[in-house]
């Protein structure tokens, strides 16, 4: 497959769990069933089984790209693997504090953000390398005055 074939294919991947993720956020947040009615075909289904079947590992803002790495290395081979913190800030500012240690560490590449609904709660984002695509949201307490990151890793062995 071409690289621009394979790299086209990653963000796709990539994009459908985020959708998924984000609505799974949404209706928790609400914490009202969904009035849309969204069905999810068998794929999309299996999508949010394996997302919601990660381990998901205690992190920080200092660690979580060692956390993501160390973790790739102890796992079997086509798992994802998750992150999570919170931090007292607000949505903008824990978003731009991940994407910069990404930056910092020349960690991927940032391939499309933005808020994932109106009042501006959550951010999602997608980081891409070689080897693996990070899906990162961000979303805000009701006060606005605390966010909690959120960072799945899938690797080359994901996308089969």
């Amino acid at each position: 497959m071409r690289s621009s074939s394979r790299r086209i294919l990653w963000i796709a991947l990539a994009l459908a769990l985020v959708s998924v993720s984000l609505l799974l956020i949404a209706q928790r947040q609400d914490k009202k069933p969904s009035s849309a009615g969204v069905e999810l075909s068998e794929e999309e289904q299996q999508a949010v089984r394996e997302i919601q079947n990660v381990q998901t590992k205690e992190s920080s803002r200092a660690t979580f790209l060692d956390d993501l790495q160390a973790q790739g290395s102890v796992e079997a081979e086509g798992q994802s693997r998750a992150v999570i913190w919170r931090e007292e800030s607000d949505v903008p500012q824990s978003a731009a504090a991940a994407l910069e240690a990404y930056r910092a560490q020349g960690a991927g590449k940032l391939m499309c953000s933005g808020y994932m609904d109106i009042k501006g709660n959550v951010w999602g984002g997608i980081v891409m390398s070689r080897t693996w695509v990070d899906i990162i949201y961000v979303t805000s307490t009701e006060d606005g005055a605390a966010s909690t990151l959120r960072i799945v890793r899938l690797s080359a062995e994901n996308v089969g």
